[in-house]
């Protein structure tokens, strides 16, 4: 059973680093530009959610791609 097992090729330390940091600097842009226009924090929080939204599909894309080369091995 242990001999099947095949490791991810993603790091997941950077698939939780990824999900993290593109949520923080969209958070962060969206922040910059309700401080110049003073809305805030309408786009401070679709930032967020944008950078959160993006990341995941990302990771996504990213495992499906490794699931899909991993079978034709």
């Amino acid at each position: 059973m242990l001999k099947d097992f095949v490791p991810p090729r993603q790091d997941p330390l950077q698939i939780g680093l990824t999900i993290v940091v593109s949520t923080a600097v969209f958070g962060l842009v969206g922040w910059w530009v309700d401080k110049k226009i003073g809305s805030f924090p309408i786009l401070m929080s679709l930032g967020s959610i944008l950078g959160f939204a993006l990341s995941i599909y990302r990771t996504v894309l990213v495992l499906r791609s490794q699931d899909s080369n991993s079978d034709k091995s």
